[in-house]
């Protein structure tokens, strides 16, 4: 009689899918499953590493839904995560142009490429050269690493003969962002 009474153990929800043509996108050629994958990562890059290789291809993996199905990582960790996968060479972002059927109009996305396989620069060029991270004959540029990843010699140094802007700052409106700060008015009396 106790036996009838046993029910399943509840299974934990499925990973969201992202919409159509967007989420997880999985590099070829990569080594079969093992412990060892993300043993070279720090814990929390390898714990969200190996979740994201488990997740099949279409999941959806932005830094809000990840932090929403991880419990134990907030979205500022997540992100420094990714971008961490990132420069592993686990995880790269390329960006293509979307022809909208219906009005003609096109759009650039991102799409996300996860390897479990640690990949360099050159092999992730020669994988968007070669057409493979294409999606029905789209045009695809070479994947980017995010903004933050750019060497320093790629952003142009500020010249002596261009000064800070006076214009406040978008975010703190209030703050003067002037080089000199302007001098008291003398007490009158």
């Amino acid at each position: 009689m106790a036996v009838s009474q046993l029910s399943a153990a509840p299974s934990a929800p499925a990973h969201p899918l992202a919409n159509p043509g967007y989420g997880k996108r999985s590099a070829p050629e990569q080594l079969p499953r093992r412990e060892s994958d993300f043993a070279h990562l720090p814990r929390r890059e390898a714990s969200i590493a190996a979740y994201i290789d488990r997740l099949p291809d279409g999941s959806d993996i932005s830094v809000k839904m990840l932090a929403k199905v991880l419990p134990d990582y907030g979205q500022c960790a997540v992100r420094t995560s990714l971008r961490h996968l990132s420069e592993a060479g686990h995880l790269r972002l390329g960006r293509e142009t979307v022809a909208d059927e219906t009005t003609g109009s096109h759009r650039w996305v991102t799409r996300t490429f996860f390897s479990r396989t640690a990949r360099d620069d050159t092999w992730w060029a020669a994988f968007q050269e070669q057409g493979q991270g294409q999606g029905s004959g789209r045009a695809t540029p070479a994947p980017t690493r995010r903004r933050a990843d750019r060497s320093p010699s790629s952003v142009p140094a500020r010249t002596k003969s261009s000064p800070p802007s006076a214009v406040p700052s978008p975010r703190c409106p209030s703050r003067r962002t002037t080089a000199s700060p302007s001098k008291p008015s003398p007490p009158s009396g």
